[in-house]
């Protein structure tokens, strides 16, 4: 096995237990006290009960939002100084069963100046402002896999029988 070098690395070494991000909660707390290192350094924070959750993205500056029918990922970041950030990943849309459309949410760029603990995923159902034709959507969804069907055919695949 080839070695690593970690030197200079960002990484948190300890699992935060992150909790409380249920519903209109605008706490949260880690079970666990972090132990993680920023540019190699290392650094540590006591386990947080009921801190004040970001509502600012801590890379852009602004706020994290999400409209009905979407869903982002959520990375939780501490700096040097141990203050906590949360910076949003993209936005993806969501079927009436809540789960993604076509793709999960990508993480987002971190810069090296943060170390992530953890991320959290977070959806916004029907229940906030309706925001996408979801006939429309499940229509296109249905023609794009009936093109990736055709593909597999063309590549010498067997059929698959779609029902409605």
């Amino acid at each position: 096995m080839q070695s690593q070098n970690l030197f200079g690395i960002n990484a948190c070494l300890a699992k935060a237990g992150l909790t409380g991000l249920s519903g209109a909660a605008t706490t949260f707390t880690t079970a666990n006290a972090l132990v993680y290192a920023i540019g190699g350094k290392a650094y540590a924070k006591a386990a947080v009960a009921g801190g004040a959750s970001p509502v600012v993205d801590g890379v852009t500056g602004l706020p994290i939002t999400l409209v009905a029918n979407k869903g982002t990922v959520i990375v939780w970041a501490l700096d040097a100084a141990g203050t906590v950030f949360a910076v949003q990943g993209s936005t993806e849309a969501l079927l009436p069963s809540g789960n993604f459309m076509l793709a999960a949410p990508q993480f987002p760029s971190m810069p090296d100046t943060l170390t992530p603990f953890a991320y959290s995923i977070t959806k916004a159902g029907a229940t906030a402002r309706r925001h996408l034709d979801v006939r429309r959507v499940e229509l296109e969804r249905h023609r794009h896999e009936s093109r990736c069907a055709g593909r597999h055919r063309a590549a010498g695949a067997p059929a698959n029988r779609v029902s409605d």
